[in-house]
């Protein structure tokens, strides 16, 4: 077998290619790269459909994910200096002009939407392509638009985690604060209601104030409440409070010794357990308090 030499040029020089169909070039699937790759392949991956080069890893180029080339003909007249391209054009920078395959300086047209006008009407007959790099365009997730009814109840689960790939190295310093924290665990309500039926919404406030004493006796109705989340209510007047919420299945547990005693200022705190509709828990406790005294 005859055994052919194949010896590799390097050209210092720029290379221009003529004709009207096309060049190859090496093409493989994704397993077939190059085991020692360098900067400034490139390639067609034949498992991806899709050019690819390398840098310092490899990636798409044109027909990939993050940009379309568009490419347009025209031919000149002598007259014309403007030209219809099929897309609109984002920028000059995204072109590249050839008159007869010679590459076009940008100093000598400009674009505005899908025109591009020339500074002198290209030579009658003069072959004009156009290629143009149109960008996809990335949108910006509007705040709110992704809650927790838009996700299926399974969508993220703990096998989608690594053990150590959440952890405090990937939130800046003071980017949680209290000012960002939503207003049912950080706002207070005062509460002019002194008897009958008190509706306490914590989805606005976790702090309750009756700011007079009660009149008469009294239902605490805690609503729209969240696991995990602790509520404080203070209030004072020697009358009955009734601790109730608006799930009808709901358990309200007493923890602790203290009781609600109506002659001093109460603190009553409650934190919701277990939110499920068909089991939800709230715990409360009531502590006595008085003002501090001056120590002078």
């Amino acid at each position: 077998m005859a055994l052919t030499k194949v010896t590799k040029h390097v050209l210092e020089e720029n290379v221009q290619l003529a004709g009207t169909e096309s060049m190859g070039v090496p093409s493989g699937t994704t397993a077939e790269r190059p085991s020692v790759p360098a900067a400034g392949m490139f390639r067609y991956n034949t498992t991806t459909n899709e050019f690819e080069g390398y840098t310092t890893e490899w990636g798409g180029i044109g027909g990939g994910d993050v940009a379309t080339i568009y490419y347009n003909a025209f031919t000149g007249d002598g007259t014309t200096v403007a030209f219809t391209a099929s897309q609109s054009i984002d920028s000059k920078n995204n072109t590249q002009v050839y008159f007869d395959g010679i590459y076009q300086s940008k100093d000598n047209y400009s674009v505005s939407g899908t025109t591009i006008t020339f500074t002198t009407a290209p030579p009658n007959g003069t072959d004009i392509d156009l290629v143009h790099i149109k960008a996809i365009a990335l949108t910006t997730v509007a705040d709110g638009s992704i809650t927790n009814t838009k996700m299926a109840a399974d969508a993220i689960d703990s096998d989608q985690y690594v053990d150590g790939s959440i952890d405090t190295v990937h939130l800046a310093d003071d980017v949680v604060s209290y000012e960002k924290l939503g207003a049912r665990f950080t706002d207070k309500q005062d509460i002019a209601t002194t008897s009958g039926t008190i509706n306490l919404d914590t989805s606005l406030y976790s702090i309750f104030e009756i700011t007079s004493a009660l009149t008469g006796a009294t239902t605490l109705n805690i609503q729209n409440f969240k696991k995990g989340q602790v509520i404080d209510i203070l209030v004072t007047g020697a009358q009955t409070i009734t601790m109730a919420d608006d799930f009808t299945t709901s358990t309200i547990n007493q923890a602790g010794s203290g009781v609600y005693d109506g002659a001093s200022s109460n603190h009553i705190q409650v934190v919701c357990i277990d939110d499920n509709d068909s089991d939800a828990i709230l715990i409360y406790s009531v502590a006595t308090y008085t003002s501090d005294t001056d120590p002078s």
